[in-house]
């Protein structure tokens, strides 16, 4: 076996336990996984674990924002290692994902089924330590606690979704069995952010695969809220919460972006530094608030730690994902991916959680984003064949030969039609 299949199964063996370890709030285990692979290719003199994508760009100006909040912040103490911690796990997790899934054709739907397996487990495991503990459903030992584990869930229940709208007979009962113990298990986390996100997801993922047929999709609607509705009653104070979102909005959330905009005004343009939030908003919250470290919405977060620059950079990297999956989809046959749709809505999803929650700056949790903007940028590896010289192998061959055969045949027929 060469190298670079052992490379490849090393790699592919770190990705799955990375994802089947995400739901519960664990993914952090893959960082070293990765990161002793992309060593190994190193001391052996191979390039590293890096695919070329529409990021690169991007993602170096991440970097460089980074790096210039962090070099003009009065706490170099605590930008220095947030800055080495979010640089290296980015660099080493989407340059993994992305090397994988630009080699390895079958990796995608890999992924996702493992991704969506892990949730029912997780969700089960989280709703009994709530009951234990008389609170919300958390997972013992997760990193930023139950908000975060709403997120790993609902990633979950719509990859699960997803992949049960694709499938047939009792794999498709598998997955959306699957999706609907996750969903229980975020009711039971009562995060309203995640629940917003899978809503939406879910609403783009029945409209995608069901909007050709009406009756069926009136079916699904109505058996989703259903669902729902039953689900709900497992964690009846998840009504309770709801029920208040508007008026925690106003008193919590507000007042919390309120001062973190303030604190933005003090540092607009390379902010305050990376992991110094909370110092921040101690100094400027208002009289008897309690601390908070984030500020509960992703791009103000960046904002406020990394400055406008920091910000524009984030945006860069979701807007350019963003363009080159449109601009494969447009290039490929339709319905020419299966996994498209449950990326499309996972991705969706992400964006909406993040306005209300600042959960992906966990290095467990952000690895599923890095994951998924792998996915959108990688150049989908092809199952065929090819040859040491690069030239393609018997069967890729013989498909090309079909084609033109195909082509020279369909323009002979016009050729007739028109001479008739």
């Amino acid at each position: 076996m060469s190298r670079e299949a052992v490379a490849l199964r090393y790699t592919r063996a770190a990705a799955v336990v990375t994802m089947a370890c995400y739901t519960a709030g664990h993914a952090a285990i893959g960082l070293p996984l990765f990161l002793f692979g992309a060593v190994g290719r190193m001391v052996t003199g191979r390039p590293p674990l890096w695919q070329r994508t529409a990021l690169d760009a991007p993602l170096l100006a991440f970097v460089a924002a980074l790096l210039l909040a962090t070099v003009m912040s009065a706490y170099r103490s605590i930008t220095v290692t947030a800055t080495v911690v979010t640089v290296a796990s980015s660099v080493v997790f989407f340059g993994s994902f992305a090397w994988l899934a630009g080699r390895d054709p079958g990796i995608r739907g890999m992924l996702l089924r493992v991704w969506a397996l892990g949730g029912p487990p997780a969700a089960v495991v989280g709703m009994i330590a709530g009951r234990l503990a008389q609170d919300r459903a958390f997972f013992p030992g997760m990193p930023m606690g139950t908000n975060a584990f709403g997120t790993t869930l609902f990633l979950s229940s719509l990859a699960a979704l997803g992949l049960g709208y694709r499938a047939e007979g009792r794999e498709r009962r598998l997955w959306f069995a699957c999706a609907v113990v996750t969903l229980v298990g975020l009711l039971a986390t009562e995060s309203r952010s995640a629940l917003a996100g899978w809503a939406v997801g879910a609403v783009y993922l029945t409209w995608r695969e069901l909007r050709a047929y009406p009756r069926r999709l009136a079916a699904a609607v109505a058996s989703g809220i259903a669902v729902l509705a039953i689900a709900a009653s497992a964690a009846p104070s998840v009504a309770s919460r709801v029920g208040h979102a508007r008026t925690d909005l106003v008193t919590d959330r507000v007042q919390i972006w309120r001062t973190a905009t303030a604190i933005l005004r003090s540092s607009p343009l390379f902010g305050t530094g990376p992991g110094t939030f909370l110092i921040m908003f101690d100094q400027r919250k208002p009289a008897g608030f309690e601390r908070k470290w984030s500020a509960h919405n992703l791009w103000l977060h960046y904002a406020v730690e990394t400055g406008l620059l920091g910000l524009l950079s984030i945006l860069w990297v979701v807007f350019a994902a963003g363009r080159a999956w449109t601009h494969a989809g447009r290039a490929a046959p339709h319905d020419a991916d299966p996994y498209r749709p449950v990326i499309t809505a996972l991705a969706i999803a992400l964006v909406v959680d993040q306005c209300g929650e600042n959960t992906l700056l966990s290095v467990s949790t952000i690895s599923g984003a890095w994951l998924l903007l792998a996915f959108m940028v990688a150049p989908q590896a092809r199952p065929a064949r090819v040859s040491a010289a690069g030239a393609p192998g018997p069967a890729e061959a013989r498909a090309v030969r079909a084609r033109q055969a195909e082509t020279a045949l369909a323009a002979g027929s016009r050729s007739r039609e028109g001479g008739s």
